[in-house]
C-alpha cells in the first residue's frame, strides 16, 4: 500500500468537510446574516466610534460628549446598541500586589494617567511606596506631595482608615489570584530564580529582601523546589523571620490584614 495513502485520505476528507461547510453557509447565510459581514460591520462601527472619541480630544475627556456618543450610538436598523455610562473618577487607588497580574493592570492605570493628567504619588525608592511593608504612611512618598486629587498606582500596603481620608471620593482597585498559584509564583520570583547568595547581593535594589524568608527557612540553601519547601514549611516556620508574611497569607497581608 502507498505509504502516503493515509495522508492523502485525510486531506481528501478535509476537502469534503470544507465543501459541505461552504454549501451550508451559502444556503443558510445570505446578505447581512453572513458572519464575516457582521464582523466587518462591527469593526467599522468600532473604528467610527473611536474616531469620534479622538475628535473630542483628551482635554475634554470629562465632558458629557463621551457619554452621549456611547449612549446614542445605533445600529443599521435604528436600534440603540447599548447604554454605557462612564464617568471619570476624581481619583483612584490601585493597590499593586505581588504576582497578581498587577504589572499589567498598572500599565492600564498608567495609560489612564497620561490620558487624564491625573497626579499620582511616586515611591520614595524602588517600586515600593508608603513605607512598605508597613501600613501605608504619607511620609514615605517622594516629595512634593500634591494637596488634592491624589491617586496611587504602585506597591504599598493598604491602610484603609488613612486612605479613605486622604483619597476622598476615590475608586479603589486591586487584583486577587488563587492563593496556591500566587504562592508558587511568589516563591519562584523572590527565591527560586536565584542560584546563590552572590546573585542576591548583586541586585541593584535589595529593599525587597530578595530570597527571604525562604532562604532562612531552608538554612541558606538555594534552588530548593517549591514542593520540597512546602514539605518542611510548617517545621521551619518562625514568625520572627524577616518577611515571613510571604509564607502566611501574602495577599491578605498586602490588603492590610494581620496574618500572624
Amino acid at each position: 500500500m502507498d505509504e502516503n495513502f493515509g495522508g492523502r485520505k485525510l486531506i481528501y476528507f478535509q476537502y469534503i468537510i470544507i465543501v459541505i461547510g461552504g454549501l451550508y453557509a451559502y444556503n443558510t447565510l445570505t446578505g447581512n446574516e453572513i458572519e464575516s459581514y457582521v464582523i466587518q460591520y462591527e469593526w467599522n462601527e468600532t473604528k467610527r466610534i473611536g474616531s469620534q472619541l479622538l475628535e473630542i480630544g483628551i482635554e475634554n475627556w470629562n465632558d458629557q460628549g463621551v457619554k452621549q456618543i456611547v449612549q446614542n450610538d445605533i445600529d443599521s436598523n435604528g436600534n440603540e446598541i447599548a447604554e454605557v455610562i462612564c464617568e471619570q473618577p476624581e481619583n483612584f487607588v490601585f493597590l499593586k500586589k505581588h504576582k497578581c497580574a498587577s504589572s499589567t493592570f498598572q500599565s492600564v492605570f498608567h495609560n489612564y494617567q497620561k490620558l487624564t493628567g491625573k497626579k499620582t504619588l511616586s515611591p520614595l525608592f524602588g517600586s515600593y511606596g508608603g513605607g512598605y511593608p508597613a501600613h501605608m504612611n504619607m511620609s514615605y512618598w517622594t516629595p512634593p506631595i500634591p494637596k488634592d486629587n491624589l491617586s496611587v498606582n504602585s506597591h504599598h500596603r493598604f491602610n484603609i482608615d488613612l486612605e479613605r481620608k486622604v483619597f476622598k471620593d476615590a475608586k479603589f482597585f486591586t487584583s486577587i489570584r488563587e492563593p496556591l498559584s500566587m504562592f508558587r509564583s511568589s516563591y519562584n520570583f523572590h527565591y527560586y530564580r536565584f542560584t546563590s547568595n552572590q546573585k542576591v547581593l548583586h541586585r541593584s535594589c535589595n529593599n525587597a529582601c530578595w530570597s527571604e524568608p525562604f532562604r532562612t527557612m531552608l538554612d541558606g540553601k538555594f534552588q530548593v523546589p517549591v514542593n520540597d519547601f512546602l514539605d518542611v514549611m510548617d517545621e521551619n516556620f518562625d514568625p520572627k523571620i524577616d518577611w515571613i508574611f510571604r509564607v502566611t497569607n501574602f495577599q491578605a497581608f498586602e490588603l492590610g490584614l494581620e496574618t500572624l
